[in-house]
């Protein structure tokens, strides 16, 4: 992480926290806060197994698109950025057949079995 950033992460509580889908009831684990100066980079992250998702359409990975295009533009606020990764705990291999790391990684899902999958987030953040 590149100096002069303020970084917090915050733990969400379940069903007390930050949720979406009240259908389903999705409170993402963690709230990761960047403060970039006058920026602020709000993140919602979910470790979590996905092999029972369904697939990239699942609306829990789909959740940085909802929070880009529904959200943010609301905030009124061009200092601040929404966004959302699921932290795969579910090796590739196993649902390689979704797509590529690649596309995985265009739709916010990165692999812990990576060795620089929290240097990527932070790449991947701090570059919107």
């Amino acid at each position: 992480m590149p100096a002069g950033k303020e970084i917090y992460l915050l733990r969400n509580e379940s069903r007390k926290g930050i949720g979406f889908f009240e259908a389903s009831g999705f409170y993402p684990d963690f709230i990761l806060w960047v403060n970039d100066g006058e920026h602020q980079h709000v993140t919602f992250i979910d470790p979590k197994g996905i092999r029972n998702l369904k697939g990239f359409q699942d609306p829990k990975i789909q959740l940085y698109k909802t929070l880009k295009e529904e959200v943010e533009p609301t905030l009124h606020d061009a200092d601040i950025t929404l966004d959302s990764y699921i932290l795969s705990n579910t090796a590739y291999q196993d649902v390689n057949f979704w797509g590529t790391r690649p596309e995985f990684a265009e739709n916010h899902v990165l692999f812990d079995e990576d060795d620089k999958y929290i240097e990527t987030l932070f790449k991947r953040i701090v570059s919107d």
